[in-house]
């Protein structure tokens, strides 16, 4: 898979918000396919708060975890 692919390009912007943006520091972005995960906390002990999955050029679908797990 390219590395410059809308993935990609999708972590590059959100890096860019999150160090932009008060509060939101503590937060970062990782590709894996098709799939940008946004997470935060300790290297060994991330948590992930959401998902977000291109499904089409411009449909990115929104995955977040309820909280029964």
């Amino acid at each position: 898979m390219s590395e410059f692919g809308p993935e990609a390009m999708a972590v590059e912007w959100l890096l860019d918000e999150f160090s932009s943006t008060e509060g939101l520091g503590h937060l970062r972005a990782r590709r894996r396919g098709r799939v940008v995960t946004v997470e935060s906390g300790p290297k060994g002990d991330v948590v992930a708060p959401a998902r977000f999955r291109r499904d089409t050029v411009h449909l990115w679908w929104l995955e977040m975890p309820v909280r029964a797990g």
